[in-house]
């Protein structure tokens, strides 16, 4: 059974801070650091960047 991952929990297993998480997940960072959203993706075991980000 799927479990949802809390922003705590994400920035723990990214080794980030949990503000930069509530950050991007609240759309207030203008950019994003390519480490933080490289030790995500490392997190989450994506591989293909179109599953972390949308581009409008």
């Amino acid at each position: 059974m799927y479990k949802p991952l809390t922003k705590g929990a994400l920035a723990r297993l990214a080794g980030v801070r949990p503000n930069v998480i509530t950050e991007i997940c609240h759309l207030q960072r203008g950019t994003i650091n390519i480490y933080h959203l490289s030790s995500i993706a490392d997190a989450l075991k994506i591989r293909n960047i179109n599953e972390i980000i949308e581009l409008k």
